[in-house]
């Protein structure tokens, strides 16, 4: 998922240098096949004349696009490593930020949201509930776990080892699907107000707090 976002990236990158390098060979070698021309049109042979300008302008342009093309592999793979050393230091101090145990009854971001009758209100405690779907709506991602459907109108990343993925990234909607039927084993906030989920499967899920509305979904 990942090398697929980089490798979009990097080939975007060395096709534009490439293009660049196409087109200043072109515009850069004109004004030196012009005398060529000139000459050749001088002479009575404008035929002759316009091969050796469109000879010397093509080649040109073609040598500059290689040496673009090279470039432009060069300064992807560059941002590439540069990028996946920010990404690293932002997950890091994302582990390292303090974090605080989370309630077992939060209240809930609007009482709009809430479920009128004699039941308890809904429970933000994950813990222990399993992750039975995952749905993508035009401005949020719903989350079900075990008959608690939480919504996130955030970016929601995966965590696993050093690697984060933020939805909506390239691979990121395989990446959430393939944590159905995962547990959570632990649930935590952090400093930010995010929560953050540690799941049986070795993943980590980080919910943003501050967009987050939970309500009770019942399954028939």
């Amino acid at each position: 998922m990942l090398s697929e976002f980089y490798h979009l990236r990097r080939t975007t990158i060395k096709d534009l240098a490439a293009y660049c390098g196409f087109l200043i060979g072109f515009v850069g070698s004109a004004p030196f096949a012009w005398p060529q021309l000139t000459t050749e049109i001088d002479r009575g042979n404008l035929v002759l004349g316009l091969w050796y300008f469109f000879g010397l302008v093509a080649v040109a342009a073609v040598a500059m696009g290689i040496v673009g093309l090279g470039a432009g592999v060069v300064i992807g793979r560059v941002w590439e490593r540069y990028h996946r050393y920010r990404r690293a230091r932002k997950v890091e101090s994302a582990r390292s930020s303090p974090s605080v145990p989370i309630p077992i009854e939060a209240s809930l971001e609007s009482p709009r949201l809430q479920l009128i009758g004699a039941e308890r209100r809904p429970s933000l405690d994950l813990v222990g509930r399993r992750l039975n779907s995952v749905r993508f709506l035009a401005h949020t991602v719903e989350f079900e776990f075990g008959g608690l459907l939480v919504g996130v109108s955030g970016d929601a990343g995966i965590v696993a080892g050093g690697t984060r993925i933020v939805y909506p990234e390239a691979g990121s909607r395989d990446a959430l699907c393939r944590l159905i039927g995962s547990k959570v084993n632990e649930m935590r906030r952090t400093g930010a107000g995010d929560i953050e989920l540690d799941l049986d499967t070795g993943w980590g899920l980080a919910l943003p707090r501050a967009k987050a509305v939970v309500r009770t979904h019942h399954s028939n």
